[in-house]
């Protein structure tokens, strides 16, 4: 029989033949043999004929029915009987299993028999029994259409397995369930494998993460035998810590460090030889891109991977260049000083190394100098001196031997102040000596001297003492200053002018100068007459004789009093806010540095608190800025009552104010004062008119150490933190953590270039070849997006993805890729290129934001592709989330002819009860069940079965990832339809893609 011919069919052709044949064989009867006998057999044999063909029609179309449901029979067997997945069927009111699929039986341990006279709640482990049955009972009532979870059974030998069980029922015309059928799957070995791995990775994870060395582990990228980029494995916190570089698992040294290959070729080589050899090496290396010294052992665990133990010799290196810097520092000022300079033998006092400085000073060459000593270069008659000078010199009581005579070598005089100090080299005690050729100061002095009767007309204030400090002469400008008339200073010592706020040692130092050096200069605070402290500059020079003795004093005085209340005006405005003369953000600034460096010395904390008010420019708005102002000095009249001697409060502008906490023991000490600022804050401001204000503020703290070391990180930080409390609610404090800067700063800076980007036609979109594995045509392509940034050129998707869709740049994104990837595909059919299917990618939240059909339409309408050949992918998670809704727009898409597919199978929901419920035409295998064929036993069978489960629902099946001929092979012996991946070729730009389709 017909295999098209259905039951209804048969029977009309049956009662169409049976009624011509009547007919017929009436009329034909009639026609030949009227009246006759025969007749009546010949109707007699037509009835019984017509019997037996009844029977036989029957008995065909019984045979037939009988044949289709032994079919189905046997597929659901085939279905039952699954050999990876226990299946079972139990009643719903005893809860009795009426039907186990061999697979259960064996893990379970009973034969289908014993199973059939238990519960299976009987052999449920008693402490997941209760969620168990809580789920059941929610099914059963209709709450829930069914259920997964992982729960235990016990075994027949007392064992326990774990398990996930998903579970749905059957109900009749009433509601009412009939029977529960439940996929069993034995995950006991992946429960202890990852118990293993867990304990396994936690040991490792410990040692790895507490190395004090920074620890990478990589796996080398080598092209035709040359290494060529490397990707990062795994990194251990030293490593962050020691190079800065965070976020790096995953990607490879040339996304983290843009250019690193081409600046570090010889890393490429050392790592490269590494991982090809497996010999271990050391080696010290230089990263410009970091700006640092590293020290490498390197070693392999594995073929083409290696591990790089760095530690950071970064000061070890700066520490030998500050060494040679300082060496070649020394060099040059010692070459090129204006100032002569001897080294000589502090026991010998021989000359052992000259500049050129002091070889012209002299007249000898350095070879000459080398033959003398400190007797050769000065006159026989100061020797005496020259020498007790060169002694106290050596032992450290003097540095400096002013106004001494030197002998040149053509016998001439020069006058030199010398400095000097001790100096170890070797560990033997040498003298370098600084030599001033001071003969034209001499000469200039001298000539001053015969010129101090005009000292009256100076506007300083000059005084002129003798060898013990008596007033000889004094000028009309010093007795203004000090309000002494000249006949009550003549006779007296200066010191009638002490104020009292420099000390002895300040005075003795001071004469010790000039004594030694016949010159001091510097401020000194002295006393009027009228008992007014006032600063003056004070400049003091001895008088000496032509035979250089000492004969007098000369002071020169500059009254200072009005420059000092000008730079305090200055100061005082330079350093406070003018409205509530509080500390301004230069003088916070200076005085959290100092702060930050006495905690740090005492190893002790300290809290920064950032306080803003909350809703202040409403006030300003509202009710003037006289207002605003006036409450700001009420504020802080307010805030400055309650707080130590110590801390400061500065306000940085507008309505922002810092609060410095020095000595606290714990970041609660600057909760507790964020606390009661706020609680002062609550308090209602009353201002002179009566009127009544309520002001809050937000807080953000920062601690040091914890959270920065110099005052602009701590202040920073905490402003952070203020936002992060203005976010949460206001009126309330955060403290800061690395996150908070750290994430902001990154995601507004790719947010605003990401937007700049889809105006300025940044976006590219790249095609990867969809190949029948049947016979290795190209099919289709799945349409990629790619950013080429101008700075840090082409991004993959996975750095901004996810960016565009918090953002909802996500919508105008794939709204573009879907516009170009249609109107890419309507030029290559034009140009006479195969017709292929072109794969868009669509977000969760294209899909469900209501006008995705709309805009399909739409745009294939602009671009002229066929909706027929446009395929739009989507994830599991996208369809699952409104599954109703998902339905119907599935539906919509599909009644234009659009293909659709799963994409990522696997990873998500991979729910077979949702998934035929969906108007499919492709399930995508996700590349994480390929990378590991043929060498994981279980992501074979996973595919495997993926692709057995995609045919049975009717969908072609597309494997994702696929780069070896081995993985291919696989695929094709299991019957997959497509594939993609890296073994055909990787994602390319539209022209290069066009130039594999000609090609192929």
């Amino acid at each position: 029989m017909s295999k098209h011919l259905t039951p209804a069919g048969i029977a009309l052709l049956y009662g169409i033949l049976a009624a011509l044949w009547i007919f017929l064989s009436d009329k034909l009867l009639a026609l030949f043999l009227p009246e006759h006998a025969l007749a009546l057999w010949i109707n007699l044999f037509t009835g019984l004929f017509f019997v037996a063909a009844t029977a036989l029609l029957l008995f065909l179309l019984m045979r037939k029915l009988l044949r289709q449901a032994t079919d189905k029979d046997k597929q659901l067997k085939l279905f039952y009987d699954l050999p990876f997945i226990g299946m079972a069927i139990s009643s719903a009111d005893s809860k009795a299993w009426l039907y186990a699929n061999d697979r259960l039986c064996d893990m379970l341990g009973y034969t289908r028999a014993e199973l059939q006279q238990t519960t299976w709640a009987d052999i449920t482990h008693p402490d997941d029994l209760d969620s168990n049955i809580a789920q059941f009972e929610r099914m059963k009532a209709g709450e829930l259409d069914g259920y997964t979870l992982e729960k235990r059974f016990i075994r027949k030998d007392g064992s326990t397995i774990a398990a996930n069980i998903n579970v749905k029922c059957t109900r009749g015309a009433d509601g009412k369930a009939n029977y529960i059928v439940a996929l069993v799957d034995d995950i006991t070995q992946r429960k202890r494998a990852e118990l293993a791995l867990r304990k396994s990775e936690a040991t490792y994870r410990s040692l790895f993460d507490n190395m004090l060395n920074g620890v990478a582990h990589y796996r080398m990228i080598f092209r035709d035998g040359i290494p060529v980029d490397y990707e990062f494995i795994a990194v251990n916190p030293a490593f962050a810590q020691t190079t800065g570089l965070r976020d790096v698992i995953g990607k490879k040294v040339s996304e983290v460090i843009p250019g690193y290959a081409a600046a570090n070729p010889d890393s490429l080589q050392v790592f490269g030889k590494v991982a090809q050899t497996g010999e271990p090496t050391r080696w010290e290396h230089y990263l410009a891109a970091l700006d640092k010294w590293f020290s490498f052992s390197i070693y392999s665990p594995a073929p083409g991977e290696f591990v790089v133990v760095s530690d950071d010799i970064s000061e070890h290196k700066r520490a030998e260049a500050a060494l040679r810097e300082s060496e070649e520092r020394f060099r040059n000022i010692f070459s090129n000083a204006v100032d002569g300079i001897l080294l000589a033998d502090a026991t010998t006092k021989k000359f052992v190394m000259s500049n050129p400085a002091i070889q012209r000073m002299l007249g000898y060459s350095a070879e000459e100098l080398l033959q003398l000593g400190v007797d050769d270069i000065h006159p026989e008659r100061d020797l005496p001196e020259v020498l007790t000078r060169f002694d106290q010199q050596v032992n450290g009581k003097i540095t400096l031997a002013p106004n001494l005579p030197v002998t040149r070598k053509d016998g001439s005089i020069l006058y030199a102040d010398i400095n000097a100090a001790p100096v170890m080299i070797g560990g033997k005690s040498y003298l370098m000596g600084f030599f001033r050729d001071i003969t034209d100061r001499k000469q200039t002095e001298d000539a001053l001297h015969q010129a101090a009767t005009v000292f009256e007309h100076s506007h300083n204030g000059i005084i002129i003492t003798d060898l013990d400090g008596n007033i000889l002469a004094a000028n009309q400008s010093f007795l203004k200053h000090t309000g002494y008339s000249e006949a009550e200073l003549l006779g007296k010592n200066p010191r009638i002018l002490h104020s009292g706020r420099q000390g002895r040692d300040f005075y003795l130092k001071m004469w010790g100068n000039i004594r030694e050096a016949g010159f001091w200069q510097g401020e000194v605070w002295n006393r009027r007459k009228d008992g007014q402290i006032y600063p003056t500059w004070l400049a003091i020079s001895a008088v000496l004789d032509n035979q250089g003795k000492t004969t007098h004093y000369v002071g020169i005085s500059s009254d200072l009093s009005q420059l000092k209340q000008s730079e305090a005006e200055r100061e005082h405005l330079a350093h406070f806010d003018p409205l509530t003369d509080l500390p301004n953000r230069l003088l916070l600034q200076s005085h959290l540095t100092h702060a930050l460096a006495h905690a740090q010395r005492h190893r002790t904390q300290l809290g920064v608190l950032y306080l803003d008010l909350d809703r202040f420019k409403n006030i300003n708005d509202s009710m003037g800025y006289l207002i605003g102002d006036e409450l700001l000095v009420k504020l802080t009249e307010r805030l400055t009552m309650h707080m130590r001697s110590e801390d400061m409060l500065a306000r940085l502008g507008g309505d922002e104010f810092l609060l410095v906490l020095e000595h606290i023991n714990s970041p609660e000490d600057a909760a507790i004062v964020a606390r009661m600022l706020l609680e002062q804050l609550s308090q209602p401001f009353v201002l002179p008119s009566g009127q009544e204000i309520f002001i809050g503020a937000s807080i953000g703290i920062s601690i040091f150490p914890n959270d920065g070391d110099n005052a602009e990180q701590m202040i920073q930080h905490a402003d952070a933190a203020m936002h992060q409390a203005k976010k949460q609610g206001r009126s309330t404090y955060r403290f800061y953590t690395d996150a908070l800067t750290r994430a902001a700063g990154e995601h507004l800076e790719l947010e605003i270039r990401l937007r700049h980007a889809i105006g300025a036609n940044q976006l590219r979109v790249y095609y990867q070849p969809q190949v029948d594995i049947a016979n290795g045509h190209i099919v289709g392509a799945e349409a990629l997006v790619r950013w080429q940034d101008p700075e840090r050129g082409l991004i993959q998707p996975v750095n901004f993805i996810q960016l565009a869709e918090e953002t909802g740049l996500i919508g105008a994104i794939g709204e573009w890729v879907l516009r170009e990837t249609c109107r890419q595909g309507a030029q290559w059919i034009a140009a006479g290129l195969p017709f292929l299917t072109l794969a868009v990618n669509l977000s969760p939240h294209q899909f469900m934001r209501g006008n995705i059909v709309e805009l399909v339409s739409k745009v294939l309408t602009e671009t002229g592709f066929p909706a027929d050949r446009l395929e739009l992918e989507l994830t599991e998670s996208a369809l699952m989330a409104q599954e109703e809704d998902a339905v119907k727009m599935l539906h919509l898409l599909r009644a234009q002819d659009i293909r659709l597919a799963i994409d990522d199978f696997g990873t998500g929901y991979s729910s077979l009860a949702y998934l035929k419920r969906f108007p499919l035409d492709i399930l995508k295998i996700d590349k994480s069940f390929v990378d590991d064929i043929p060498f994981h036993q279980d992501d074979m069978e996973i595919a495997a079965t993926i692709i057995a489960m995609g045919h049975t629902l009717g969908f072609k099946v597309l494997a994702e990832g696929v780069e070896t001929a081995e993985q291919l092979g696989f695929l094709q012996a299991k019957g997959c339809d497509l594939y993609q991946g890296y073994l055909t070729s990787p994602p390319l730009p539209a022209a290069e893609f066009e130039k594999l389709l000609r090609k192929k």
